[in-house]
């Protein structure tokens, strides 16, 4: 498994009193974020919040567990990533999982998990996003249980989890 850096390109840039600029100058501070990864009210002017950059957490998360970046060629007539990994929901989410990823019927549970997070995340609605604590409660989860399995001897039991 390789470790990946992500920079979703939010750059706050604090200016400590307005400033009178010239009519001849412009400014590029209203984008706020790479394609893809910015959250949907960012590009009608939504100001940076924590909501954001959970949006942005949610879509990291469904590009590590697919293997698809948010700008892949297949993402097109109104298809993204988030809608794309909640259709897999409904039907079977290994479809959409990397295969490297995933190695036996534990690890397909919470694979699922990350993914309703990564779902969870990047709702188009700030309002509907997932608490980025509950997020980190959620994921411990999955980690303890995977860490649990891990350490289970190999008998069919599977690691207790409770979403």
């Amino acid at each position: 498994m390789t470790g990946h850096v992500g920079d979703f390109g939010l750059a706050r840039i604090l200016l400590p009193e307005p400033q009178v600029t010239n009519l001849n100058e412009s400014s590029s501070t209203g984008v706020k974020g790479t394609i893809g990864y910015a959250a949907p009210e960012y590009g009608v002017g939504g100001e940076v919040s924590v909501e954001g950059d959970v949006y942005s957490y949610g879509i990291l998360l469904l590009e590590i567990i697919t293997g698809k970046r948010p700008t892949d060629n297949m993402f097109e007539n109104g298809l993204n990533l988030h809608i794309f990994a909640r259709n897999a929901l409904a039907d079977d989410v290994m479809e959409i999982v990397d295969p490297l990823l995933v190695d036996d019927d534990d690890e397909k549970k919470n694979v699922r998990r990350i993914v309703e997070i990564g779902v969870a995340c990047s709702m188009d609605s700030p309002a509907d996003r997932m608490n980025i604590t509950m997020v980190v409660q959620k994921l411990f989860k999955v980690r303890d249980a995977l860490q649990k399995s891990w350490t289970m001897p190999h008998t069919n039991k599977s690691a207790d989890f409770h979403y």
